[in-house]
């Protein structure tokens, strides 16, 4: 389990002592929420992740569930999520040619739980009132 004393920008894992090899001074360079939010974040990852969640989908299945996001940008997203080992991706014959269906593996699997609270907390923020 991390501390959020993990996330100081002040310190290194070498300078707390959790490191044998020196760092350059970088804020927030070993902070766990920082490694995750490069692995998932961006406008459309989580979204993606999100979605294959709900089940496996072909490319254009996810495409119609986001309508916004372009063929080019969705295809790179789903590149990055596969190799960070959070998607899998299916190939399925289909005569003489193959689909490809995209699924979350276990790792990613286990980030459900979190984006369903992330989509309660942020519909919660849609009807908070500003201050």
């Amino acid at each position: 389990m991390h501390s959020r004393g993990d996330c100081d920008p002040g310190t290194s894992s070498y300078e707390r002592g959790t490191s044998s090899r020196p760092i350059a001074p970088t804020p927030l360079a070993d902070c766990p929420l920082f490694g995750a939010m490069e692995i998932i974040g961006g406008k459309w990852r989580a979204p993606t992740l999100w979605w294959l969640g709900q089940g496996t989908h072909y490319f254009g299945e996810l495409r119609r569930q986001m309508p916004k996001v372009t063929p080019k940008v969705l295809a790179e997203q789903l590149k990055a999520l596969e190799e960070s080992g959070l998607v899998e991706r299916f190939e399925v014959p289909a005569g003489r040619m193959t689909k490809v269906r995209y699924g979350l593996s276990p790792a990613g699997k286990a980030l459900v739980p979190i984006l369903d609270q992330l989509c309660v907390w942020g519909t919660s923020m849609q009807h908070a009132p500003l201050e």
